[in-house]
């Protein structure tokens, strides 16, 4: 009877430890796509058996929000860590940028998108007719009265790409609305910014689809970033022109630098350490950039005329005396974020036209 005894209790304590691994195997991440890159992107995912985890990281990756996606029809799991918790599939959506347009008509959504803020920028664009037919509703300039307008369409989600517009909306929760960062302007590395397209396939549980489209995107942008070590001169690049007398260059830690870097370019700004753009004057740049041979990002200008309208001194640059300079069109803020790979053709067409002769370039053009 002793033995009997003894062997029920081993069997209990076996299957009390077989039951207490199981629950923490439930609680590890199964899967973590934060996969290895030449970048460090500014979020993470975690796969879980019943809720994936969404960190994001923010000042430098000292501080991070962390929001989790569960299912419609599963019930919260009493361990998620955060309390921002999200309800797949999304159907109705808000957003405060328009970059996040872009990845939201990659995945084939354009009909969750209920509003937009500042939609008058969308003027010329494909979605300026949504707003005209009344199917996306333009919610204006994001003032105190855009929360109103928010309740009245009642979206399930806000997309939003600062932390103070999670404040502001705060309110809005009392209506079961939800307010989701996207900071996909962090990222340094242009492939970084394509990577957010996996937010969007959380938010839709399109992951699948979202993780495809990005490993395109990475592998296109590779295979051209490699076509540029072929280069065979050295090709120095200005940036960016003078506004109400500063002169914003881009930074030489920015996505900006990284392009001009991949396409074979040597930028001029590269030797500074700042990720944002730097503000200088003409006379600062006249020893370095005067010499440049080639101009790109030239600000609202769409001729050389206007160019030189801006500063007369600015037609002392050489790539603007051999016109070489090269602006991007205004679909450029509306769909490069996901489309870094034609960015980069565009660039390597232009500084190194024998490296990609067939080129038809897409976002850029130049300057007559």
């Amino acid at each position: 009877m002793k033995i009997y005894f003894l062997l029920f209790l081993s069997i209990f304590f076996l299957s009390q430890c077989q039951e207490k691994n199981n629950t923490k195997k439930e609680n590890q991440p199964q899967n973590n796509q934060t996969q290895k890159t030449d970048f460090n992107p500014a979020f993470k995912i975690e796969k879980f058996s019943d809720y994936q985890l969404f960190t994001i990281y923010l000042k430098d990756k000292k501080d991070s929000v962390v929001y989790a996606f569960v299912n419609k029809n599963k019930k919260n799991n009493p361990n998620i860590p955060t309390k921002n918790i999200i309800k797949t599939p999304i159907k109705k959506i808000v957003t405060f940028s328009h970059t996040h347009l872009a990845c939201i008509e990659k995945l084939e959504q354009n009909s969750t998108i209920l509003g937009v803020t500042e939609g008058a920028f969308l003027q010329g664009s494909k979605w300026e007719k949504s707003i005209q037919n009344k199917e996306i509703k333009d919610l204006g300039t994001g003032d105190e009265s855009v929360k109103e307008k928010i309740i009245a369409i009642k979206p399930e989600i806000v997309l939003v790409s600062n932390a103070a517009d999670i404040d502001k909306l705060k309110t809005l929760e009392k209506f079961n609305i939800q307010t989701i960062l996207n900071v996909d302007w962090l990222e340094t590395h242009p492939v970084g910014r394509a990577a957010w397209i996996k937010l969007f396939g959380l938010l839709f549980e399109s992951e699948k689809e979202s993780e495809n489209i990005f490993q395109n995107i990475e592998k296109e942008y590779n295979e051209i970033k490699k076509i540029a070590k072929n280069k065979t001169k050295k090709v120095t690049i200005l940036t960016d022109m003078p506004f109400r007398g500063t002169w914003y260059l881009a930074g030489g830690k920015s996505y900006t630098a990284k392009f001009i870097e991949d396409a074979g370019g040597d930028f001029i700004g590269k030797d500074n350490n700042n990720t944002a753009s730097i503000p200088t004057t003409i006379e600062n740049l006249y020893t370095k950039g005067k010499n440049a041979d080639i101009w790109l990002n030239v600000g609202q200008a769409k001729t050389l005329k206007e160019v030189a309208q801006n500063d007369e001194r600015l037609t002392n640059f050489m790539p603007y005396q051999q016109k070489k300079i090269y602006n991007y069109g205004a679909d450029y803020w509306l769909t490069s974020i996901i489309n870094p790979q034609e960015i980069l053709a565009d660039m390597l067409h232009i500084f190194h036209p024998e490296l990609l002769k067939d080129r038809k370039m897409k976002y850029y053009k130049k300057l007559e």
